[in-house]
């Protein structure tokens, strides 16, 4: 069975070899022929003393004649073409496997070189005719001026030669693209061999306009020149048949030259065509067979080069999309469940942060000790730092009014005013006296508070003499209000806000705590506050403060009852302020006098 298929395959082979080589030889014969018959029927109708002399010859050397002149320009090309087919002839033998360089320049030059081996039988006809005249000449078989003769036929024979070249090359090269190449070099790769012999479009423009003007002019100004130079042995009618002739094979050479240079032309550009349309659908598995070369060849193969980039460029952005989804549906579940537990974790901050805001809410009164007093308590976020607590003395018919306010905000400033609170309920009798008791609260907070301080102002009131011991820790003075006045509440000392520097250091500056006392007025109202009150700004102008208005407002709100005036101190702040939206917590205490 094996031996069954290598026959069958080695038939296949040698029918292959066979009909290149007929393809070869039998088209070199065929050009040679037609080129021959042109130039003998040129030499009968202006050579018929020649020619009737030629046939008294005797048989043998008629047969070398034949030999010389027939035999030789047909048979040495075609052995030589066959001899330069052979090392192809052995590559189809080897099943084509590999390619080798020199087989590659063999069929990439084959046009070029049966068009100079198509031109030599013309040089050896001419070089043949001329020994076999010469040598007839001599023994007296002609009697006929061969010189003359001789110039003619060689300026025919370059001619013609030219001609063979150019209509062989463009013959054999049309069968080169169109069945050699694309046997051979199915994938195309053609340009990056060397020693292939490049004809450019011009040089191929030039060779057919030598082809279909030149050698056409050049023949006929030939035999112009012979028909008017030797007008007594030539008849107009062998002129005109000489013309018609001539004529006639030139016209037939330039039909065939002009369809090769079309088909030259129009099928690689027919084919760019339709590749660069399979691109723009985008097919860029489709590649254009690159059948020569030249500047198609090279625009061919460039147009295969960038179809294949493309191919490879698609697929890997394709592929970098398919990765770049997956990481971004990877990143987007990460970053779902970074969510989800965000979620899960706000809603326990807020849990806990509402739990803060319970937590604060008990530890400021919820009502007020007695009509005559009000308070307001506004945090800017859920919980805040202002703090106020109202401490009773019952005994002594005396009340207290503390206010404090924490740096910073939000919950670690209301965890500090929880401590406060738990100092107030610890404080014992202390809280009898301002100053100690300011003092108190300075030692337990001192290097408690994380870098904070607290600004306080604490002040036991005496209903029986309007009078009212205080001690102030940094804090903003309180108002005192009359109908046509406003007033701050005299302060000896301002004193150092609470946990910046211990009891000890304040003692050894003489800056400790101290008390003062007033006595206030019947109709008196005094304002206990936080800077949040008198240091919002309005919101179109940044640099304009609530204290540059606030003394009008709180001359305007005096005949309210304290909690009206709390009420309509806070609505003026809005609407100074542009908005409910504060940069600070606000605390306000107002009592009658």
């Amino acid at each position: 069975m094996n031996k069954l298929k290598k026959g069958i395959k080695q038939f296949c082979q040698s029918i292959t070899i066979k009909k290149y080589s007929f393809f070869i030889v039998g088209g070199t014969i065929l050009s040679n022929f037609v080129s021959l018959l042109f130039e003998k029927n040129l030499l009968q109708i202006t050579s018929d003393n020649l020619i009737e002399q030629m046939h008294l010859l005797p048989i043998s050397l008629k047969v070398i004649n034949f030999i010389i002149n027939i035999i030789f320009p047909f048979s040495i090309p075609v052995f030589l073409i066959l001899k330069h087919f052979k090392p192809i002839s052995l590559f189809l033998r080897k099943n084509h496997k590999p390619m080798d360089s020199y087989t590659a320049k063999r069929i990439l030059n084959l046009p070029l070189t049966i068009g100079f081996l198509s031109s030599l039988g013309w040089i050896i006809s001419f070089v043949g005719m001329s020994l076999m005249l010469y040598i007839l000449q001599s023994e007296n078989y002609i009697n006929f001026e061969i010189s003359q003769f001789l110039i003619g036929a060689l300026i025919h024979d370059l001619i013609l030669g030219s001609l063979s070249f150019v209509v062989s090359f463009y013959f054999f090269e049309y069968i080169n693209r169109k069945i050699f190449i694309p046997f051979f070099f199915p994938m195309g790769d053609i340009s990056h061999y060397t020693g292939v012999v490049n004809l450019s479009t011009r040089t191929r423009f030039v060779f057919y306009f030598l082809a279909i003007v030149i050698f056409p002019f050049v023949m006929i100004s030939i035999h112009l020149y012979d028909f008017f130079c030797n007008e007594s042995s030539f008849h107009l009618s062998q002129f005109g048949k000489t013309f018609f002739i001539i004529a006639l094979f030139f016209i037939i050479s330039g039909l065939v030259l002009t369809f090769l240079m079309i088909k030259y032309y129009q099928n690689p550009l027919k084919a760019m065509k339709n590749m660069t349309e399979k691109i723009r659908q985008g097919d860029y598995e489709t590649k254009m067979q690159v059948v020569s070369s030249d500047e198609l060849g090279y625009l061919g193969e460039s147009l295969n080069q960038m179809s294949s980039q493309l191919k490879n460029q698609i697929t890997e952005i394709t592929n970098m999309n398919k990765n770049l989804e997956c990481k971004v549906r990877e990143r987007t579940q990460e970053l779902e469940e970074e969510k989800n537990k965000l979620k899960i974790r706000n809603v326990e901050i807020e849990k806990e942060i509402e739990m803060a805001r319970q937590i604060q809410k008990s530890l400021i009164p919820s009502v007020e000790p007695a009509p005559h007093i009000a308070s307001f308590y506004k945090p800017m976020s859920q919980v805040g730092g202002d703090f106020y607590e109202f401490i009773p003395f019952p005994e002594e018919n005396k009340i207290g009014f503390f206010l404090s306010d924490v740096s910073g905000h939000g919950i670690p400033a209301a965890f500090i005013t929880s401590m406060i609170k738990s100092f107030i309920l610890q404080a014992g009798n202390v809280k009898k006296n301002p100053a100690d008791f300011l003092s108190y609260l300075n030692e337990g907070l001192y290097k408690q508070t994380a870098d904070n301080f607290i600004t306080a102002f604490y002040g036991i009131y005496s209903y029986e003499d309007y009078s009212m011991i205080y001690a102030n820790a940094g804090h903003n003075p309180p108002y005192v209000i009359q109908k046509d006045s406003v007033d701050f509440l005299p302060m000896l000392k301002k004193g150092f806000p609470l946990a910046v520097f211990d009891n000890q250091f304040l003692e050894m500056k003489k800056t400790l705590y101290q008390n003062n006392k007033f006595f206030f007025q019947s109709g008196n109202r005094v304002l206990l506050y936080t800077d949040g009150l008198t240091e919002t700004v309005n919101d179109l102008n940044k640099e304009y403060y609530f204290e540059n208005e606030i003394e009008e407002i709180l001359k305007g709100c005096y005949s309210l009852s304290p909690k009206l005036f709390i009420e309509n101190l806070y609505q003026n702040l809005a609407r100074f302020r542009g908005n409910e939206s504060f940069e600070d917590d606000i605390c306000m205490i107002c009592f009658d006098v």
